[in-house]
């Protein structure tokens, strides 16, 4: 019998098929055609907007009218008739929670679902979601934690008001392996999934949270493929989350050559590195102390590594961006990279993984 957290997804979106297959918002590359593809083979699509507010409205319009054309678009499709059938992701560290609840309420219809990183403070995560929910009460507010004690606050984390939950789902994610921004020091899923399964039955029966509570877990970081969702499964998650591995689709808004570099990397437990290098030279070295990025060793990692100073290091790879050379311009990519073989439609990919991971649970021989 399925787990109630797998039923309340299926309640909050309607058109989708279990197990949940939820594609990230990572910013710069799930834009709405990605956003639409995981929606079209029956998962949820979250936008990467990131900390670009100003864009936030047309982007949103845009992913509406491409599902809203989509052959598979019908009334199953949609959430509520007051939501979106998708998400939007923020990174609140660089942007305001204010702005961002004038601009999603400037919109005809809000997003389904929120996906809340980046927090420099947990008190942080409370203003963003205090003011979300008090602004759009029936919008699911996801979170991603890389800790224990992200787990703790957020699970515990509610309305002043009225004691109401405020972070609906929360994401589990793997930074040992996940490509991208992460907590810089973390476990995998392998391991941190089930102990933040078993922290959250503890929060129970300790009464710290209603027994009656149901919190679905998302797992995220390093899941290419049948395989890797299947182990996620069995480790305790409700639903999967697909990074790196939807950027190499046709649909996902990042350059061939990075898809490209995707398709090249082998053994991504060396060939990539959680590091605050790439985000320094890009200029970009304002994400809080406690976050690195997961990207693909080059050049530019190469130099610092070899103690070039740091202007030469930015001159060169400043170069690099304008001659779209990827021997230094930085590619997210988790440790499982080496898993991607080929471009393939997002929604082939979606639907191979979710298809592919029941059959390989149901086809246990013990």
């Amino acid at each position: 019998m399925a787990p109630p957290e797998a039923g309340l997804l299926k309640s909050w979106f309607p058109w989708t098929s279990a197990p949940l297959i939820v594609g990230a918002p990572m910013r710069a590359v799930s834009g709405p055609r990605l956003t639409a593809a995981v929606h079209a083979a029956g998962g949820v699509g979250f936008l990467g907007i990131g900390y670009e507010l100003s864009a936030l409205s047309s982007t949103i319009l845009t992913c509406q009218a491409l599902l809203s054309s989509s052959p598979t678009s019908s009334t199953t499709n949609t959430a509520t008739s007051t939501s979106l059938p998708f998400g939007v992701g923020f990174l609140t560290w660089n942007c305001s929670a204010t702005t961002a609840v004038t601009h999603l309420l400037g919109s005809p219809h809000p997003p389904r679902a929120i996906w809340l990183f980046g927090c420099r403070t947990l008190s942080e995560l409370t203003t963003w979601a205090t003011s979300l929910k008090s602004s759009l009460p029936h919008t699911l507010l996801f979170y991603q934690a890389g800790s224990i004690s992200e787990v703790d606050f957020s699970a515990q984390l509610s309305s002043q008001e009225d004691g109401t939950p405020l972070i609906d789902a929360i994401v589990i994610q793997g930074v040992a392996d996940s490509g991208g921004h992460g907590l810089a020091k973390g476990a995998s899923i392998m391991t941190l999934l089930p102990e933040a399964v078993d922290y959250i039955n503890k929060l129970k029966r300790t009464g710290k949270i209603p027994t009656s509570r149901v919190i679905p877990i998302l797992a995220a970081g390093g899941i290419m493929d049948p395989r890797g969702a299947a182990a996620a499964l069995a480790l305790g998650a409700h639903g999967i989350v697909l990074g790196t591995r939807l950027i190499a689709s046709p649909e996902a808004e990042a350059h061939e050559k990075f898809k490209e570099l995707l398709i090249n990397t082998s053994d991504g437990g060396q060939h990539t590195i959680r590091t605050r290098v790439y985000d320094e030279v890009r200029g970009m070295g304002g994400w809080p102390e406690i976050f690195g990025g997961r990207a693909i060793v080059n050049k530019t990692f190469e130099d610092h590594e070899n103690g070039v100073p740091r202007e030469t290091i930015v001159e060169r790879y400043n170069k690099a961006v304008q001659e779209d050379d990827f021997e230094r311009v930085m590619v997210f990519a988790s440790t499982g990279v080496g898993l991607i073989h080929e471009i393939r439609p997002a929604k082939e990919i979606v639907e191979e993984v979710r298809d592919g991971a029941k059959a390989l649970l149901s086809a246990l021989p013990w």
